[in-house]
């Protein structure tokens, strides 16, 4: 019988550490729910900034409308704890993914570092807002709802709903990564497309990938 590859051996142990995780180190559950939250952020990165080649200073802006979508829906819907959780967390996913798809439409046609530097002011721009609007709590931010548990329940629960969301997360980037990495559009395979023809072309009439023909020099 095949011996199973060193790597799902590695992920059930990572899998199996994540879940007795608040049991082994129970004064850090709020810290390990942040890394989770961290995670989340770093997949986002890696597949729009690390595969597509779009390097993007914006994602925050979409974690940002999410949570504030989600606490909204729990101050002011008027249900309870966890229903308004949980309903504010599909309402955040749902407002987050319509703006993306609304800003992308048109900034997704820039390149390089005027992507870039889109993306930044967005996010700068979005953070000016929420600061000055006061329904949201302005630069004092919004203070959610009571969790309802008994002490020390809260950081249980935040810690599995935050590790529940990275496994589902980390699925769907990998899926998208694979399928950008056969690409030929983006600008990271334009980049390697353009290496490979350099490294493949006669010596005598390489010039770095990128370059115009004027740089070069025969």
């Amino acid at each position: 019988m095949k011996a199973p590859p060193l790597r799902h051996i590695g992920a059930v142990a990572v899998v199996a550490l994540a879940i007795l995780a608040p049991v082994l180190v129970p004064a850090y559950r709020s810290q390990l729910a942040l890394l989770w939250v961290m995670i989340v952020f770093a997949l986002t990165w890696d597949l729009l900034g690390g595969q597509m080649g779009y390097n993007s200073f914006g994602n925050v802006l979409f974690f940002g409308v999410g949570m504030y979508a989600c606490v909204i829906i729990q101050r002011d819907a008027r249900v309870g704890y966890f229903t308004g959780l949980f309903l504010g967390s599909g309402a955040g996913a749902l407002l987050a993914v319509a703006l993306a798809a609304l800003l992308g439409s048109g900034i997704l046609g820039l390149r390089g570092h005027y992507f870039a530097i889109g993306t930044l002011g967005l996010g700068i721009a979005a953070g000016e807002l929420a600061g000055g609007w006061q329904f949201v709590g302005g630069g004092g931010g919004m203070v959610p709802p009571l969790f309802p548990g008994v002490v020390g329940s809260r950081e249980t629960f935040f810690y599995y709903l935050c590790f529940a969301l990275a496994a589902l997360t980390l699925p769907s980037c990998v899926g998208s990564t694979r399928a950008v990495s056969g690409s030929s559009s983006t600008p990271s395979a334009t980049m390697k497309t353009r290496r490979r023809r350099w490294a493949c072309a006669p010596r005598a009439t390489r010039r770095p990938p990128g370059a115009s023909p004027r740089s070069s020099s025969v």
